[in-house]
């Protein structure tokens, strides 16, 4: 939509632009900004029957035994560095938007974004 010019700009994640870049460099008026990056607060969640509690348990546990012994990290990272070196997060501008559509969410996923996990 783009390089077509219906749109002039089309924000993807950091872990995105990687590959899309590769599968259309072809497109030579496509490109990229290497200046700027906007973050929100977006966090994922899990879904399940509330009646499956076992599930629920196990999931919870993991993620927490996971977030502590850093092994969640370790993932993240294993999957997503080559993605963010090409990005060159660390040289460009963040501008952090707020996302009105969780503002009344417990805070405590907080612990768990990028900023806290990745950036300290």
């Amino acid at each position: 939509m783009t390089a077509a010019g219906r749109v002039d700009l089309f924000c993807r994640g950091a872990n995105e632009i990687r590959g899309e870049y590769e599968a259309f460099k072809y497109i030579t008026e496509l490109t990229y900004d290497e200046t700027f990056v906007l973050t929100y607060a977006l966090p994922r969640f899990y879904y399940t029957n509330s009646e499956n509690t076992l599930l629920i348990a196990r999931v919870q546990e993991g993620l927490i035994t996971s977030y502590k012994d850093g092994s969640l990290k370790h993932l993240w990272l294993k999957h997503q560095t080559a993605n963010l070196d090409f990005v060159k997060l660390h040289q460009r501008k963040i501008f952090t938007l707020a996302n009105p559509f969780i503002a009344d969410l417990p805070k405590d996923y907080e612990q768990y974004t990028f900023e806290k996990i990745i950036v300290k």
